[in-house]
């Protein structure tokens, strides 16, 4: 029982995802289809932004999320 509260608090308002990489990570609940995962020089965590322009210029950042294997500034000392 506890342990379905634990897993209740930290997935209220997240969504699961999948990226097309394979990757699995947990999201905010508005990310949609097609929203980008990246990683801000300097962020500990991933975000998911949104892309709002046919030019790819302009986004919507949506909130952060975890992605398996990405967090706590790992992608960029993998970069």
């Amino acid at each position: 029982d506890r342990y379905k509260v634990a897993v209740g608090n930290v997935c209220s308002g997240r969504t699961l995802f999948k990226t097309k990489n394979g990757l699995l990570g947990l999201g905010p609940k508005l990310a949609k289809r097609d929203d980008a995962v990246c990683v801000f020089l300097g962020g500990s965590v991933p975000y998911v932004v949104r892309n709002l322009s046919l030019k790819g210029s302009d986004h919507h950042f949506v909130g952060e999320c975890y992605l398996h294997g990405f967090m706590f500034g790992k992608a960029i000392t993998m970069w």
